[in-house]
Parts: structure tokens; C-alpha cells; sequence
């Protein structure tokens, strides 16, 4: 039967073999570029290009035929795992996207975005337009080139801002809101522009009616999904949530089913399965039942297999040395970084935004990332781009991802001017909160606050569970940091309170809270809230604390070890075993 083609057993093997040494390379190097505080994506390219054509190819070409082969079914088979794994990622971005939190403080994050959608454009479409021809498929095609590229200079990377505040304390913070709200908006616009010029591009030619009618259908497709479809996922993970004893496992299928219907669907009407699974992700992750918990293992499961093996195969499939143009590569990556920073600069000043979180906002906005590398995937597979530009574009990425944790951690740096000590009341301390539920929770801690600040607890509890509704405030290994910033406070206000039995508070590793910190500060002072946030996320990240504190069962010693705390003593282990035997 002539073309067609049979697996057999030696597919199998090498398969198995492939992957075994891919993924294995990858999550080794990973595991090196975590502790470095780099993006993991930057090891899994770099693991790509060393057993791709660039090194062992060059280097060692018969081992390298005889490992990845020229073979047609051996090829589809890393390529289908491959793409499995970068449709998943955008269904797990798009969890991470939370539309009705967005929508509540919607004008501040709107102003930010439209800035930093647009100025980046325009400013890097400048150049971009006037790159020499021999970087462009077909100089006919220069506009669409020209828009495409600076789409791709307007699209900041959320999972690396997010890393990024995560490791630096900022990610609970009003700030780090801000951030992931106009980095979401960003992601969605800037996939609905990708998707137009995709689809604009797939259809040979530029046509105004074609045009219309996928733009049309790309915003019918978002609407939709974002009204009457987020009812219906929300309808059927609460129905899991009832009828199933351990529903993580369902609701983690009906996520992937939702993403499943949803490329279909998009595949269909000529714009990219991508944006399907990205739409489904953000619709998914508005169900109110769909725990954090549920959303993590979702992220671990993507990014520990599928993910890596993308991004490697990258590194497979071209000679990144033969492709490789310094000047584009230094174009790329200053025009982008340059453009985004500027632009969210510029829009953080219209926004009315605290003049100390300003570049701290600018420099998150700065790191491309995954998505640029996907979407320059898919362009140079289509023949929108010349591989020369892939390369450029990828490096970009890179290098803005390496170089946000320097930076961030520079600007975050010099606007700490020292906490100082916290002074604990018995008032301030509660010993038991003795309630399973995290608003009434919220209540007792804020009934106490009110005691030490003289406001009223409705307004402080009205405050402090609006910002709780928009996101949890737990962080991992059962400590939250509800809080709030008000107005009528002239100095901060923090009150710690325990619980034996533990609280839910939906937070991402699934384990109840049992130290809970309610922190409240003035309004003006944006710097005190960052500041006390991450210096307790920071200490209580010691085992030793964690454990000290809940030993403890008197008021006098809970305080003193508290303020010891935040003094930023340190606490050695010995002096902790030692507080624990007694």
C-alpha cells in the first residue's frame, strides 16, 4: 500500500529513548537554572540546541541521525507530544488569568494595558518596518511582518512576572495584583491580534472582507465563551464538586475537556486551536469551585512533562549557529524591552498609580517568554517569519526573562527603607481562632484590629473580605496574609491569629492555614504593606518558626517570639529546639 505508514516496535523504542533523554536532560538543567532564579523554559531551549543540529548534530552527526532520525512517523510522534504539551500550557496560562477579578478594578488595570498594548507597537513598529529585506519571507507581506513583530514586542511574559514577584514577595501584594491584572488583559488582546494576523495570513493574501470576518469571529468566539460558556463550566465543576467525594480528578478532566471543545472549535472557524485552549483556561479558572489546589496540579503536571519537551524540540528542529544574527538578536531585545518598559511606565502615570510602585511595575512588564516563542513557532512553521527572525525572537525572550530577577530585585531594593519593629497587644493575638470557615475567620481577626485602631470592624471586615473575594491571600505550607490598605489608618496593624485545626483558604498546595497574619496599613504608604507582607512570607518560610509557633499556648511567649520575628532576628535551629523542649 504505497504511503502509507505502519508504527512498529522500533518506533516505540526510540521514542521511549528520546523522551527518556530529553526530559531527563531538561529537568536536570532546570533544576540548575531554578536555583539560579532563571526561567526553566531558557534550560529546556538550551537542552534542545545541545542535542539538536547546533552541537551533537555538528558534533557528532552519526549518533545524532541515529537518535532522531529522518524518519517521517518518528518526527510526528516528538511533534504530537510536543504540541500536546504547548496547548496545555495555554490552558494552564489561561487559569492563571482571573476575568472577574480583573473586571472589578478594571479602570486602573485598563488604563496600564492600553498603554502597554499599543505605544509598544507603535513605537517598535517604527523599526521593525524598516528592517533591510532579507529578514522578511516576502517584502510584499511587510505590513502584516511589521504587525505581527511588534505584537510580539507588546506581549509581556505573565508566568515569568509572576515567578518573579513570587520569589521577591510581591505576588499577594495590592502591586502584584495590579501586575497579573494588566499582564491578563494584555495576553488576551494580544492572542486575538495574533490570531487575526494568523488567520489573515493563512488565507494568502490580505482581504478586507476575510479580514472583518475573523476579527468578528475571534471577538463572537471570546464574548461567548466569557459569558454564557463561563456559566456552564462554573454549573458543571460546582455539580463535580457535589456528587464526587475526591472531585479534583474530575474537575481536572473537565478543564482539559473544556480546552479540548474549545481549539476544536476555534481550529474550525480558521483561528488557531491555541487561543481556544488559552479562552477555555481563563473561563475554567472562574469557577468558584475549581480549587487552587486543582489549578496547581494542573501547572505541575504541564510544566514537569509536557512543557519541556516542547521547548526542546525546539532546539531540535533548527541549526540555532547557521540561523543566528547578532544584530536582529540585539534589535529584538532592546527594541522589546525598551518599548514595553516605557510604555507600562508611561500608562502606570495616567493610572494614578503610587509614584514608588512605578518601576517596579514598568520592570515586570519588560520579560517576553513562553508565549513569544510559541507564537514564533507557529509563525515560522506557517512561513510568516524567516527562521533567522525565530532565532532572534527566542533570544529576546531569553534574554529579557534572565535579566528581570537582577533588575526587579534592584528596583524592589532601593525603596526599602527598613521595617523596624512591630509591637504585638493581647489584643493582637489570638490563640485559637476556633472557627473552620476563613470569613468568619476574617471576622474575629478584624473585630480585634478594630479594638487596637478604634474603626470601625464593619468597615475594616468590608475591606479586607473585598480583597479576599478577588484572590485568596493563603501562600503554601499553612500561613494566609489576608489584608488591606485603608485610608482612615495612620500606622500599621497587625494581627497574627492560630488556628489547631487548620483552615480552608484555598490555597495552592491545598493545606489548610494555621497561622494567619491580618495586615493592615495606611492607605498612602504603599512600601509598608510590601514590606510586611514579604518579610512574613519570608521568615515564616522556616520550618523552625512554623513550628515554634504552633507549640506555643501562652499569649507572652506567642508575642515575644512574633516580634523577635519581626525584628528580622536570626533565629538559630539550636535556640528553636531548645524553645520547643521546654
Amino acid at each position: 500500500m504505497g504511503g502509507v505508514h505502519f508504527l512498529d516496535e522500533s518506533h516505540i523504542l526510540l521514542f521511549l529513548l528520546q523522551i527518556f533523554v530529553l526530559l531527563s536532560s531538561a529537568k536536570l538543567l532546570g533544576l540548575i537554572f531554578s536555583r539560579l532564579k532563571q526561567p526553566t523554559v531558557t534550560a529546556d531551549i538550551l537542552v534542545g540546541i545541545i542535542w539538536g543540529p547546533t552541537i551533537i548534530g555538528r558534533l557528532f552527526p552519526n549518533f545524532f541521525g541515529a537518535l532522531f532520525p529522518d524518519d517521517i512517523i518518528q518526527r510526528n510522534m516528538l511533534e504530537t507530544i510536543a504540541w500536546t504539551g504547548i496547548l496545555l500550557l495555554l490552558l494552564s496560562t489561561g487559569l492563571e488569568v482571573n476575568f472577574s477579578s480583573i473586571w472589578k478594578q478594571k479602570k486602573k488595570a485598563a488604563k496600564i494595558s492600553s498603554f502597554d498594548i499599543f505605544l509598544p507597537m507603535i513605537i517598535s513598529g517604527i523599526f521593525i518596518y524598516f528592517l533591510p529585506s532579507k529578514y522578511l519571507v516576502d517584502p510584499d507581506n511587510r505590513i502584516l511582518f511589521t504587525v505581527f513583530l511588534s505584537t510580539i514586542m507588546t506581549i509581556s511574559a505573565l508566568p515569568v512576572a509572576i515567578r518573579a514577584m513570587k520569589d521577591m514577595n510581591l505576588l499577594k501584594t495590592d502591586m502584584g495584583f495590579l501586575v497579573i491584572s494588566c499582564l491578563s488583559i494584555n495576553d488576551i488582546i494580544g492572542w486575538m491580534i495574533f490570531t487575526i494576523v494568523l488567520g489573515i495570513f493563512s488565507h494568502g493574501s490580505f482581504d478586507i472582507v476575510f479580514t472583518l470576518k475573523i476579527a468578528g469571529a475571534t471577538l463572537l468566539f471570546t464574548v461567548a465563551a466569557l459569558t454564557a460558556g463561563r456559566h456552564v463550566i462554573s454549573f458543571i465543576v460546582t455539580q463535580i464538586k457535589k456528587r464526587t467525594h475526591d472531585n479534583s480528578g474530575y474537575a481536572l478532566t473537565a478543564v482539559v475537556l473544556t480546552g479540548l471543545a474549545f481549539g476544536a472549535m476555534t481550529q474550525r472557524i480558521g483561528i488557531h486551536a491555541l487561543f481556544g485552549f488559552f479562552i477555555a483556561g481563563m473561563i475554567a479558572g472562574e469557577a468558584k469551585d475549581l480549587s487552587e489546589k486543582t489549578r496547581t496540579t494542573i501547572s505541575h503536571i504541564v510544566h514537569a512533562v509536557f512543557v519541556p519537551l516542547f521547548f526542546v524540540n525546539i532546539g531540535l528542529k533548527f541549526d540555532i549557529l547557521a540561523n543566528l544574527d547578532l544584530f536582529l538578536v540585539a534589535f529584538m531585545s532592546l527594541i522589546g524591552i525598551i518599548a514595553r518598559f516605557l510604555a507600562a511606565y508611561i500608562g502606570t502615570i495616567f493610572a494614578r498609580t503610587p509614584r514608588q510602585n512605578r518601576a517596579t511595575i514598568a520592570v515586570l512588564h519588560t520579560p517576553g517568554g513562553e508565549m513569544h516563542i510559541v507564537i514564533s513557532t507557529l509563525a515560522v512553521e506557517l512561513g510568516l517569519i524567516t527562521q533567522s527572525v525565530y532565532v532572534a525572537i527566542i533570544a529576546g525572550a531569553i534574554i529579557s526573562s534572565i535579566i528581570l530577577g537582577p533588575w526587579l530585585s534592584f528596583v524592589v531594593g532601593k525603596r526599602y527603607r527598613g521595617q523596624g519593629v512591630l509591637k504585638f497587644s493581647r489584643k493582637g493575638i489570638i490563640e485559637d481562632l476556633g472557627v473552620e470557615e476563613k470569613f468568619k475567620a476574617l471576622e474575629i481577626l478584624c473585630a480585634s484590629a478594630s479594638d487596637i485602631c478604634g474603626l470601625e470592624k464593619s468597615l475594616i471586615l468590608n475591606e479586607v473580605s473585598a480583597r479576599e473575594e478577588l484572590v485568596s491571600t493563603a501562600l503554601e505550607e499553612g500561613i494566609a496574609v489576608p489584608h488591606a490598605r485603608m485610608k482612615e489608618l495612620k500606622k500599621p496593624v497587625v494581627v497574627f491569629g492560630k488556628s489547631e485545626t487548620g483552615i480552608d483558604w484555598d490555597s495552592p498546595d491545598g493545606k489548610p492555614s494555621q497561622l494567619v497574619f491580618l495586615i493592615l496599613t495606611p492607605q498612602d504608604d504603599v512600601d509598608m504593606q510590601i514590606q510586611i507582607l514579604s518579610f512574613i512570607a519570608r521568615s515564616m518560610s522556616k520550618v523552625g518558626i512554623r513550628e515554634l509557633i504552633l507549640k506555643i499556648k501562652d499569649y507572652a511567649t506567642t508575642k515575644e517570639i512574633l516580634e523577635d520575628v519581626f525584628k528580622d532576628l536570626i533565629v538559630e535551629r539550636s535556640v528553636l529546639d531548645n524553645k520547643l523542649a521546654e
